[in-house]
C-alpha cells in the first residue's frame, strides 16, 4: 500500500504507507528530504535544463527538478528496482509531468543483468550485499553511462545527481568519454558508509572536474579540499570543469576565490539590523550601549550581517562569513561562554557548513542551562534559528533565545528523528513548556511517540 505526500513546491511524492520506513517519515516529518543540497538545487536550476538522477529513488530530486525546469527541460531518471521505480512511476502520473523519461535499469561499467539487494529502506539497496541486510534480491539491467549517452543523445546536459551506493567509480570508469565531451554539474556522495569516496573524487579530477561543497547560509559552492578537515554532517559534493565553474560563478552561485574582506569598524551596520528585525525592540535595541560591546563580538555580527545582506555580492559573502568563523573560532579557543554569544556563534557555524561545531554549542548551552535558565542577556545576540527571527518576545526574552537553541538542536543534531527516535523529547517537552513550539515541533514531537513508543 502506498501514499502520496505534499513537499515543497506542490509536489506529490509516492512512497509506500510506513512511518517505519525511512522517507514517508522524514517526508511527513518535515515536508522535504533532509539535505541541504536539495534547497540549493532550487536555485541552481532553471527551466529548460537537461539533468540526469542517477539513482532517482522515490524521486525527491527528480521530481524536484522536474517542477522547475518545466516543458522546455528533460531529465532522465534511472532506478533499477520494481518497487520504488513504481512508486516514482506514480509520481510523475500525480504530477502530470511529461518531461521525466524514468528508465528502470541501474548504471555501472558493463551492461549486464546482475543481482541487486534490497531492503525496507530503499535507499540502501545495492549491488553489494554488505550494503543489506538479509538475503532480499532481484535482478536488474545494468547499463553503462556511455552507453547511454549514444542512445538517448544527451548533448548540453546542465546537470547530474549520483548517488549508486557504491557504484560510482564503476560508473566514472565506463563514463569517460561522454563526460570528456560533456560539462555538467556532478553532484554525488562524499562518502559510502563510513568510508571517504577519495577514489572518485580524484577519478573526477583525472577527467578535469573539480569539486566544491555547499555553503548552505548562502546557497553557494566553494572550493573542496579533501586534505583538510571537513564536517562531519557533510554528505555531497558537487564537482564541474573550469569552464561551468566560471558560469556558475557569473550566476552567482559559486566561489572560487575570496580574500579576508575589511570590516567597517562603526557600529551602525548592527545598529541598523536590531531597528528592523522585529526581536530587536525586545532587546532594547535603542537602550544598548554599542561602545561597550566587545570589539572582536561586534565584528563577528557585522559580518554575519553583511554576508546575509542583498546588497552583498556572493564573493563578499562568502569573504565575511567564512572570516566570521575565524574570528569566533578565536573567541571560543580563549573560552567564550557567554549564552548570547554561543546562541549566535551557532547561527553563523550553521550558515557556514559548519553543522558539527553548531550542534556541538547547543548541546554545551543546553547542559548548563536548560534546568535553570540562569542566565541573562545584556546585549545584541542573534536566535540559533532564524525561524525567531519574526518573534516579538517582549518579557520572555530568555524564553525566547532558549526556545531557539532548544529548537535548532533538535532540528540540526541528526538528520531526521528517524534516527534518533526518542532521544530528542525531552528537548521537544521542554520546548513546549516554554511556548514557543510551533505546528512543525509539535507534529516531529506526535510523530515519535506513535512511532517509537517507550
Amino acid at each position: 500500500m502506498n501514499d502520496s505526500i505534499k513537499i515543497i513546491n506542490d509536489i506529490d511524492v509516492t512512497v509506500p504507507a510506513s512511518l517505519q520506513l525511512m522517507t514517508p517519515y522524514v517526508l511527513h516529518e518535515q515536508n522535504d528530504w533532509f539535505e541541504d543540497e536539495i534547497k540549493f538545487l532550487r536555485t541552481f536550476i532553471k527551466p529548460g535544463m537537461r539533468v540526469i538522477d542517477i539513482g532517482a529513488n522515490y524521486g525527491l530530486y527528480t521530481l524536484t527538478v522536474a517542477k522547475i525546469i518545466d516543458d522546455q527541460g528533460k531529465i532522465w531518471a534511472f532506478e533499477p528496482t520494481q518497487a520504488t521505480a513504481a512508486c516514482l512511476k506514480q509520481s510523475i502520473f500525480h504530477n502530470n509531468f511529461t518531461n521525466i523519461e524514468l528508465i528502470q535499469a541501474g548504471l555501472s561499467d558493463q551492461i549486464k543483468k546482475a543481482k541487486f539487494f534490497t531492503g525496507a529502506n530503499s535507499e540502501l539497496n545495492s549491488l553489494s550485499k554488505e550494503s543489506v541486510s538479509g538475503e532480499q534480491h532481484e535482478t536488474v539491467l545494468l547499463l553503462t553511462l556511455d552507453h547511454c549517452a549514444k542512445k538517448y543523445d544527451w548533448r548540453d546536459i546542465d546537470f547530474i545527481k549520483l548517488d549508486a551506493e557504491g557504484e560510482e567509480s564503476r560508473i566514472v570508469k565506463k563514463g569517460r568519454k561522454f563526460l570528456s565531451a560533456q560539462s555538467p554539474l556532478i553532484m554525488f556522495e562524499l562518502k559510502h558508509g563510513e568510508q571517504v569516496n577519495l577514489f572518485l573524487i580524484n577519478s573526477f579530477k583525472k577527467l578535469g572536474y573539480e569539486s566544491y561543497r555547499l555553503i548552505p547560509g548562502l546557497n553557494a559552492l566553494v572550493p573542496f579540499n579533501p586534505a583538510e578537515p571537513f564536517d562531519d554532517y557533510l554528505l555531497n559534493l558537487f564537482c564541474c570543469k573550469d569552464d561551468k565553474a566560471a558560469l556558475l560563478e557569473s550566476e552567482g552561485v559559486m566561489v572560487r576565490h575570496w580574500e579576508k574582506m575589511d570590516c567597517p569598524p562603526e557600529t551602525t551596520i548592527l545598529q541598523d539590523y536590531l531597528t528592523e528585525v522585529p526581536f530587536g525592540k525586545s532587546l532594547g535595541a535603542d537602550l544598548i550601549d554599542y561602545s561597550k560591546i566587545s570589539k572582536d563580538y561586534l565584528e563577528i555580527l557585522t559580518r554575519y550581517i553583511l554576508a546575509q545582506s542583498q546588497s552583498t555580492g556572493v564573493t563578499e559573502k562568502v569573504g565575511h562569513l567564512l572570516t566570521a568563523i575565524h574570528c569566533l573560532l578565536k573567541m571560543l579557543e580563549n573560552g567564550e561562554q557567554n549564552i548570547g554569544r554561543l546562541a549566535t556563534f551557532s547561527r553563523i557555524a550553521f550558515a557556514a557548513g559548519a553543522r558539527s561545531l553548531g550542534v556541538k554549542i547547543l548541546s554545551y548551552l543546553i547542559n548548563k542551562h536548560g534546568q535553570k535558565m540562569d542566565f541573562e542577556i545584556n546585549e545584541p545576540v542573534l536566535p540559533a534559528s532564524s525561524r525567531y527571527d519574526s518573534f516579538q518576545p517582549g518579557h520572555k526574552i530568555k524564553e525566547w533565545l532558549f526556545s531557539s537553541i532548544l529548537e535548532q538542536y533538535i532540528v540540526k543534531h541528526a538528520f531526521s528523528s528517524y534516527f534518533t527516535r526518542r532521544q530528542s523529547l525531552p528537548q521537544l517537552e521542554l520546548l513546549s513548556n516554554l511556548g514557543f513550539m510551533d505546528e512543525d515541533m509539535k507534529r516531529r514531537k506526535e510523530m515519535i511517540g506513535s512511532c517509537f513508543p517507550a
